[in-house]
């Protein structure tokens, strides 16, 4: 497996579901983009997505942290 790379203008930043939407996989497969979209914007429903946390890795030349 290897690390996916970015260019500086094309980074997805701090958003792991951007992230995920960049390399082409959908982050909330089952749910319709209406009440994903409204859960993102705060309007919550019954089907609320939870809160996560996000992983993180920085490379360098002598491997990961």
């Amino acid at each position: 497996m290897t690390m996916p790379r970015f260019a500086a203008g094309d980074d997805p930043g701090a958003s792991f579901p951007d992230l995920l939407r960049k390399l082409g996989i959908d982050p909330f497969p089952s749910m319709s983009g209406a009440v994903v979209e409204a859960n993102l914007r705060g309007g919550g429903s019954d089907n609320a997505i939870p809160h996560a946390t996000t992983c993180l890795a920085l490379t360098y030349d002598r491997g990961v942290v």
